[in-house]
């Protein structure tokens, strides 16, 4: 309801906008400014700072603001298309060769069970193999702690295999001649981009002239 001269409500409604919790606005020309009480200070903030951006773009309005964004975005989408396919490009053969080197671990695995099964069973016996199966026990253990110390990541399949790609990739993308730097600046400018247009699509009156 309005508030009238004299209204308690009124001065409650003052007294917040002292202590910096409500925008109160008093004494507008017309009906719709008259007495504007804002319970989201934060939001008139974020809408004066998206129209403050608009006029500073040269945009005669939102629409216009919004429609400059969208061309922009399909500028940077094109820019970024032949970088982000010869870079799937090389995460795919990054991704092949870790699933090349786990296969190899495990042939490698296979043919140690084998060697030790025939030594074990046929050529020595368990007393001398143990000492050896031992040593190759601690030699892992060390290989793992290694790992961790060096990486600062747990010993496992598929932390190795996250590893290898990232390696792998690198090398990818130094061969096939990806420029990193730039993909990273796209991939940043039009993720800003988009949420400028999402912020700018999102306030109460789009179509307000920009004065």
């Amino acid at each position: 309801r309005p508030l009238r001269p004299g209204d308690e409500s009124r001065n409650v409604a003052r007294g917040l906008h002292r202590a910096g919790l409500v925008i109160f606005h008093e004494g507008g020309q017309t009906p719709l400014t008259k007495d504007v009480l804002l319970l989201k200070p934060h939001v008139a903030r974020e809408m004066i700072d998206h129209i403050m951006e608009i006029h500073a773009s040269g945009a005669q309005d939102a629409q216009q603001y919004i429609s400059t964004l969208r061309k922009e975005l399909d500028r940077l989408r094109a820019e970024i298309a032949p970088l982000q396919a010869l870079k799937e490009k090389c995460d795919t053969a990054a991704r092949r060769h870790a699933d090349r080197v786990i296969l190899g671990a495990l042939g490698f695995l296979v043919g140690q069970w084998a060697v030790f099964f025939r030594l074990v069973w046929w050529e020595l016996s368990w007393d001398v193999m143990e000492l050896i199966s031992y040593m190759l026990s601690l030699t892992m253990n060390i290989f793992a702690l290694l790992y961790f110390a060096t990486t600062k990541s747990e010993y496992t399949y598929d932390a190795l295999r996250g590893r290898a790609i990232v390696n792998r990739a690198y090398k990818e993308y130094k061969k096939k001649g990806l420029d990193e730097v730039k993909y990273t600046q796209l991939i940043e400018l039009i993720s800003e981009t988009e949420g400028k247009q999402a912020k700018i699509e999102a306030l109460p009156y789009p179509r307000t002239p920009v004065i």
